[in-house]
């Protein structure tokens, strides 16, 4: 009986550090994605346009439409000139996604077209961009935006340099206050969220202090939700794992001191 408990108590611990983890894993995926959620009506005829500014060619764009009636929707991705990507149609299919690598800097459009006769509420999810290879020389820094960034919301920002340097992204909102920042000196990459004071245009602006050229992969938007949740519920499971196991390893000290005490009696 009390192997079986001792055994029981390693599982349970083992379990919870295990979840938390995954947790941690899906919740920093889903902040150094960053998304922003939008819901809206579309009438028969017309059009809805979602804007994403400050987009370079090789950056990856990702979007998702989803709706509730099997209406004629067209979703199309739309370059600064004009020219439609990743078109995807929607007649039977509630919900499409896609992602392509933008081949071309601007300002992108996310273009809805409803075709069908009735009024349609549809819901997009425009992921924030990731800019990869962004090449910064030592003593200079680059920014970055996200235009519509609304109060209260949850800004998330991270970054990867392609080797380790004397780098800082500092976060400034719309009158240049900062609000945050991360430094890296010897880790490989670094992220940071803050509830937004103040709506407006914020940006990350990125310092290379070191004496190396450095390459970057940098991303700015919105925080799920739900991956601030995960991360709190991993923080909560995460102690409870490791007291679970403590509970083990003393029940398994004390039952081999009792066992060599009776040894030492006989």
């Amino acid at each position: 009986m009390i192997r079986s408990n001792k055994r029981r108590l390693r599982q349970i611990g083992l379990i919870m550090i295990v979840a938390s983890i995954v947790l941690f894993a899906v919740s920093v995926y889903l902040l150094s994605a960053g998304t922003s959620e939008y819901s809206v009506n579309s009438d028969p005829g017309k059009t809805v346009s979602f804007s994403k500014a400050g987009v370079s060619a090789g950056d990856d764009l990702t979007y998702k439409v989803s709706f509730h009636q099997n209406f004629d929707l067209v979703a199309s991705l739309i370059s600064q000139n004009g020219t439609s990507y990743s078109v995807i149609t929607f007649n039977q299919l509630p919900t499409g996604t896609n992602t392509i690598l933008a081949p071309s800097s601007g300002n992108w459009t996310l273009q809805i077209a409803n075709d069908g006769g009735y009024n349609v509420n549809i819901s997009v999810v425009y992921d924030s961009i990731t800019h990869k290879g962004v090449p910064i020389a030592p003593g200079n820094y680059t920014r970055f935006y996200d235009p519509k960034v609304s109060s209260g919301s949850n800004l998330v920002y991270s970054m990867s340099p392609n080797q380790v340097g004397n780098i800082t992204a500092m976060l400034l909102s719309p009158d240049g206050a900062q609000h945050s920042s991360i430094h890296l000196s010897s880790a490989s990459s670094g992220s940071d969220t803050i509830i937004v004071p103040v709506s407006g245009e914020w940006k990350i602006q990125i310092n290379n202090s070191g004496e190396l050229p450095v390459n970057l992969s940098v991303s700015i938007g919105d925080a799920s939700y739900a991956a601030l949740g995960m991360t709190i519920f991993g923080f909560v499971l995460l102690p409870g794992g490791i007291a679970f196991l403590s509970a083990y390893a003393y029940a398994l000290r004390r039952e081999r001191k009792r066992k060599h005490l009776r040894e030492f009696s006989e």
